[in-house]
């Protein structure tokens, strides 16, 4: 039906087991159709194959604007095919990753996408392990990038390391208007750093920091190492008294 279809020009197949039969056929699909804008295949365990399918689909494909493709089992070398893809398509704008897996390598791959990409606004990366030398990954293409809006990178376990690439990269970007760091175990050295960023950042609307430990204690109010801190938090609030 995708192939022939001239009308359709968005499709929510989410939740639905598809499978990675199913998946390497809607790839197939994808390839060829013509109308569609916007497809989630979301929480459909399409695994590694039909990820690298959706890949190859991407490179050919000259309409689809918005890929959604969280929980579905890509793992790194699948992430790699669609980075690569991203980097000669010329009309999606906005891809969600999250929950697949994506691992440093993966993260890595990403990450030379976004060195280049002059059309993605908007990218999910939560929950991809990308930890700290992910996130420097990340960071060092934020850096130049010159067209991404929105970028999420929750629960990533980058860690105060992480949080402070994160906080060079907003020193010198100009489009970004939205970043999600919720969930990274960011201390309150990490939070410094940060707010050092807001205070030359001119662009950004919207910055996710909940549930890290900017105070030294997690959200339970236990410790975590040493004792209660709240340089972070001040240096946040000082960042926001002066940001116009």
């Amino acid at each position: 039906v995708l192939v022939h279809n001239k009308m359709l020009k968005s499709i929510d197949l989410s939740n639905n087991q598809i499978g990675k039969e199913g998946g390497e056929a809607i790839a197939k699909a994808l390839s060829i159709n013509s109308v569609l804008t916007s497809v989630n295949l979301s929480y459909n365990e399409l695994e590694a194959e039909a990820g690298k399918a959706l890949g190859k689909a991407l490179r050919a494909n000259t309409k689809l604007t918005n890929l959604e493709i969280a929980y579905i089992k890509l793992g790194s070398d699948a992430a790699k095919e669609i980075a690569d893809a991203l980097q000669v398509n010329k009309v999606l704008t906005n891809i969600d990753l999250e929950g697949n897996k994506l691992g440093l390598e993966g993260g890595k791959a990403i990450a030379e996408t976004l060195k280049v990409s002059k059309v993605l606004t908007s990218i999910d990366l939560t929950e991809n392990n990308l930890r700290s030398e992910g996130a420097k990954a990340i960071a060092d293409a934020l850096g130049v990038n010159v067209a991404l809006k929105i970028i999420k990178l929750g629960n990533n376990q980058i860690g105060t390391k992480g949080g402070k690439a994160i906080a060079d990269a907003l020193r010198v970007n100009t489009v970004l208007t939205e970043v999600n760091l919720h969930n990274n175990s960011i201390r309150p050295d990490g939070g410094v750093e940060i707010a050092k960023a807001l205070t030359v950042n001119t662009v950004l609307t919207n910055i996710n920091l909940s549930f890290n430990k900017l105070t030294g204690v997690d959200y339970f109010g236990k410790p975590t190492a040493g004792e209660y801190d709240a340089s972070g938090i001040k240096a946040l609030l000082s960042a926001i008294s002066v940001n116009t």
